[in-house]
């Protein structure tokens, strides 16, 4: 199912909830998210060929009709399944990512600053909020929203030094294979463990999984 990018269908037909614990011990849990990324790269182009026939003002408003439409299913069916793993109710997430594309650049620095600095602060808050509790449905929108808008006002003076310092770039360099290789990191690691994970054992995941993102990504 990972190979095929269908693992969220796998995981959905499985009734396995994401935040239960018996989740913790499956290393490949995570890629359901990389399957939703693949649908929706094959589904966008499809719906792209509706809306080059449209003009931009056009576009923008199909595109927040889709949100809102997707939205409000995930809300409908909030703490079910399908509503975490399945991408009609996910799709608002990524089309709010979409629509910046067709979005105006704003040319004001300390204006695109003073967004982007503040979408991040209400990003972090946001996060460090969240409980397990009815996600994604609005939560997870607000965070697709806050990184939107990160994205879309990200040519201020100050957020573009910050992205371009060396750590952050090598970062976001290595952020896709991070991805991969963190959670198998985690599972495998608790293989060999007993009990809780102590501070010591946060560190070691992190370092391999930055050592594991590293090869991968420079070889």
């Amino acid at each position: 199912f990972t190979s095929t990018f269908t693992s969220n269908f796998y995981f959905w037909l499985k009734s396995q909830d994401y935040f239960n614990i018996a989740s913790y011990y499956q290393p490949l849990l995570h890629t359901w998210s990389l399957s939703l990324e693949v649908q929706f790269y094959l589904t966008f182009p499809l719906i792209f060929l509706i809306l080059k026939k449209l003009n931009n003002n056009q576009i923008i408003f199909f595109l927040i009709f889709l949100i809102f439409s997707s939205l409000i299913l995930s809300i409908l069916f909030i703490g079910r399944e399908q509503s975490f793993y399945l991408l009609p109710y996910r799709f608002c997430e990524f089309a709010t990512g979409s629509i910046c594309f067709f979005l105006k650049k704003n040319k004001n620095s300390e204006l695109n600053d003073f967004i982007s600095i503040l979408a991040f602060i209400f990003l972090i808050l946001v996060i460090l909020s969240f409980t397990n509790v009815n996600f994604p449905g609005i939560k997870g929108f607000i965070v697709s929203f806050l990184t939107s808008l990160i994205i879309h006002f990200n040519s201020g003076r100050i957020f573009k030094n910050f992205c371009q310092n060396f750590m952050v770039q090598r970062i976001g360099l290595i952020s896709y294979s991070l991805f991969l290789f963190h959670w198998p990191t985690i599972i495998f690691y608790k293989y060999l463990t007993f009990g809780e994970l102590k501070l010591f054992d946060y560190i070691t995941i992190v370092l391999i999984s930055f050592v594991l993102s590293h090869l991968s990504y420079e070889f």
